[in-house]
Parts: structure tokens; C-alpha cells; sequence
């Protein structure tokens, strides 16, 4: 979580922890499809193309990228996604890295728990967090869930030209947005440290929505990266 947010935090963890099961949608089943070739996806440079040009959420406002700075982010919207372009703060939470344990905001809990009943691990699992419901965004509405049943929506992290596939595997607070795993972070180039790692800005987040967009076992890389190509390659012919 972000490190400007340690009181929001807090009170956010326990919310989550209370609420995870409302996060899940076991009607909906885990996993999911999606057109386009699983093993080839797109370019980074692909993808970014359908970002040029914002066409804003409706009803949904502007977020903060931290606490005590201005709304200056708008969710976006494609046919088959919500895309977002902010900072990268290192989320750790679960995470069973050192650097990870040494964060003086660390949490041991993740919005989501991986198919062994274990939270997620931030330092291990390449995942992006969304913010929970504020702002006018809600989401759910958009089919974007995560939760305790092992799944979670899949989506895309562009930065300097390299992509990373992962799930949304913890929840931000409210209006506040630009946040991934530190494991993400490091395939990514980003420097990893929670407490003065991070990027001010030029990360591109791209959501799936909708059924069929869920990376399940939660924790499998190999799962995130085949289905989000397969469903980048979708949002290609679709927009």
C-alpha cells in the first residue's frame, strides 16, 4: 500500500480482512479465456497505442497517485478493459522477502489468498492492485474482482518498454491509485525498495474486464502471462 496512507492502511487491512469473501463472485468460477494466440502477445508499444487518447470512466472522478497530492489520475476506459497511467509504489504486503519484512508498513495480508489458503506474496508474485470503491468507481461493476477463492482479474504493467502480466491480487484505498508488487516492480526495471523504491510516473496499468478475465491459481505467473496476452491480443482486434 502506499506509504503516505500507514493510518488509511491499517484501517483498510482490516476492512479487507473482514470483507474478503465479499471480493469473491464463486458464480463466476475461476480462470477464464479469451480470443487472440496465448503465446504470443503484444507489444508494449501495441498496447500503449490504445492509451494515446484517455476516454474517461463515466461519473468517475479523478484519483490522487498519493494522499497529500491533487486528483490528477483518470481511469480510462477500452472495449474489454480499464487502463490507468500513474507512479509505481511498491506494494510488499504478503511479501516474505527481507526488504519486504523490514518495510515499517509491511502487512502480512493481501486482499487475495493463492490456492494453498496462503496470502499473496508481493515479493514472488508479479501482481497490480486496484483501488477499492471511491471515487465513482466501483470495480466490481466492471466484472474486476479478487478475493480468498484463489482468482483474480487479469491485467497488464507497461513501463520503459517491457510489459509484465500479472493478477489484481490487493486492494488500494479509495481514490488513491498507482501501486504494484514488488515482484512486478522488478521485471519491470522499477526499483524495488517499499520504503525509497518506485517510479514518479509512465507506468501504464491496463485492467480486463468483464467474465472469462481471471488468472486462476491466483499465484501462477505462467496462468497471468498466457491469459493476459491471450486477452491483449483481444483488446487489439476490439478497439
Amino acid at each position: 500500500m502506499k506509504r503516505t496512507l500507514r493510518s488509511v492502511k491499517l484501517l483498510t487491512v482490516i476492512g479487507l480482512s473482514l470483507a474478503a469473501f465479499a471480493c469473491d463472485d464463486p458464480g463466476d468460477g475461476g480462470g477464464g479465456g479469451g480470443g487472440g494466440n496465448p503465446s504470443d502477445g503484444p507489444t508494449a508499444q501495441e498496447l500503449l497505442e490504445l492509451t494515446q487518447t484517455c476516454d474517461p470512466l463515466p461519473g468517475v472522478s479523478k484519483f490522487k497517485t498519493d494522499y497529500n497530492v491533487s486528483s490528477t489520475i483518470q481511469i480510462c476506459r477500452l472495449n474489454g478493459a480499464i487502463w490507468w497511467r500513474a507512479d509505481a509504489d511498491i506494494d510488499c504486503d504478503g511479501g516474505s522477502s527481507a526488504e519486504c519484512k523490514n518495510d515499517p508498513d509491511y502487512q502480512s495480508t493481501t486482499s487475495a489468498k493463492d490456492s494453498q489458503g496462503n496470502f499473496v506474496d508481493a515479493s514472488k508474485v508479479p501482481f497490480l492492485v486496484v483501488p477499492m470503491a471511491g471515487n465513482g468507481f466501483d470495480p466490481k461493476a466492471y466484472g474486476i474482482k479478487t478475493g480468498w477463492s484463489a482468482y483474480g482479474s487479469a491485467g497488464a504493467m507497461i513501463y520503459n518498454g517491457k510489459i509484465v502480466y500479472g493478477p489484481y491480487a490487493d486492494a488500494g484505498p479509495a481514490g488513491i491509485i498507482g501501486e504494484l508488487s514488488q515482484a512486478a516492480a522488478a521485471k519491470l526495471g522499477i526499483p524495488t525498495s517499499p520504503i525509497s523504491g518506485g517510479v514518479s510516473s509512465g507506468v501504464t496499468y491496463i485492467v480486463f474486464t468483464g467474465n472469462n478475465t481471471y488468472v486462476d491459481p491466483i499465484e501462477s505467473a505462467s496462468m497471468a502471462t498466457s491469459l493476459g496476452k491471450s486477452l491483449a491480443n483481444t483488446l487489439l482486434e476490439n478497439n
